[in-house]
């Protein structure tokens, strides 16, 4: 109800995915496609740089990881267990906030689990992997989701394994999908294998059309189309 009596007034809508979109568009008639930006230098740099966390040092590579929340929203516990028990010689690198479900992965061997990072030093971390994960669930939330965290690891220059989902496939050939454990361990490998400067560069290249200041242009445009004046200065 809240939504709906903020919507129906609303001169502009935006919405971050194709799937917010139409649902927009069916409900309030009105709605706008901006998704959401990366902040390209800071991901872009820590991707060339050798300096790497200190809570790492020590861990046999390859590094295999993910950064952020991990909760049964969003993330596919049982996936990730499955498939780091399939590559016990890969080590799993799970940096941010696990919920009570998530905590039986610290007992894996192979498993490095690292606390919750303040934002600048999340793309260090993600700049020490050599494979960047996004094991999601299949559900609604996830449908209609455009994770940040996607351009973030592409920035990084970084070959990302996701299980499948709509935004995702913006990214074209960019990205290793698989649904299933078996299938999604061997993504990784694949993933690894087939990393070279080449392909890092062309992650990159994509990632660079997707910064913050584009998408806040992209606003502006939308709103000056609607007569609406705002200030831009960032």
């Amino acid at each position: 109800q809240a939504e709906r009596a903020v919507a129906e007034q609303a001169d502009l809508i935006i919405c971050s995915s194709e799937r917010l979109l139409e649902r927009a568009r069916g409900l309030y008639g009105k709605g706008e496609y901006v998704e959401h930006g990366v902040d390209f230098e800071e991901f872009e740099a820590a991707g060339r740089s050798a300096a790497g966390p200190i809570e790492l040092k020590g861990v046999k590579p390859p590094l295999i990881g993910f950064y952020g929340n991990l909760d049964g929203n969003t993330v596919d516990r049982n996936l990730l267990e499955s498939v780091c028990r399939l590559r016990p010689q890969y080590s799993f690198v799970l940096v941010g906030d696990m919920s009570s479900e998530f905590e039986s992965l610290k007992a894996i061997p192979n498993v490095v689990a690292i606390p919750r990072q303040p934002y600048q030093r999340v793309a260090q971390f993600g700049a020490s992997f050599n494979v960047c994960l996004m094991p999601w669930l299949k559900n609604e939330w996830i449908e209609h989701c455009n994770p940040v965290k996607l351009k973030e690891y592409l920035a990084l220059g970084k070959p990302v394994v996701s299980t499948p989902f709509p935004e995702l496939q913006r990214s074209g050939s960019l990205c290793f999908q698989a649904s299933g454990p078996e299938a999604f361990a061997a993504a990784i490998d694949r993933a690894l294998r087939d990393d070279h400067p080449t392909e890092q560069e062309r992650r990159r290249a994509w990632a660079l059309q997707h910064t913050w200041d584009e998408k806040f242009e992209s606003v502006l445009t939308l709103l000056r189309e609607r007569g609406i004046e705002a200030d831009a200065q960032r």
